[in-house]
């Protein structure tokens, strides 16, 4: 892997499998949009609606749409706010 091409074949390579992994968990599928938002959730930890929508510019109604479907794909799931506010 010592060309830039071979690296770039390789990462694509991985991103498929990781996508293919995670649209077959609970029977459904994500679209990108939601698998962007679950990436930055597993690196950033649990997010509220008002972070996400700070983070991606989104409006809430669309990520209210969008993390119901991760919560119906069962690859999220909602947990109360440690300091007592909205859930996440």
């Amino acid at each position: 892997m010592d060309k830039p091409l071979d690296r770039v074949e390789f990462e694509t390579m991985l991103l498929g499998r990781h996508m293919s992994l995670l649209t077959s968990r609970g029977g459904g599928r994500l679209d990108r949009s939601a698998y962007i938002l679950l990436s930055r959730i597993l690196a950033q930890g649990p997010m509220s609606i008002g972070q996400l929508r700070e983070a991606f510019g989104l409006d809430t109604s669309t990520l209210n749409r969008q993390t119901a479907a991760m919560l119906r794909a069962g690859v999220v799931e909602r947990i109360p706010d440690p300091d007592g506010g909205i859930a996440r």
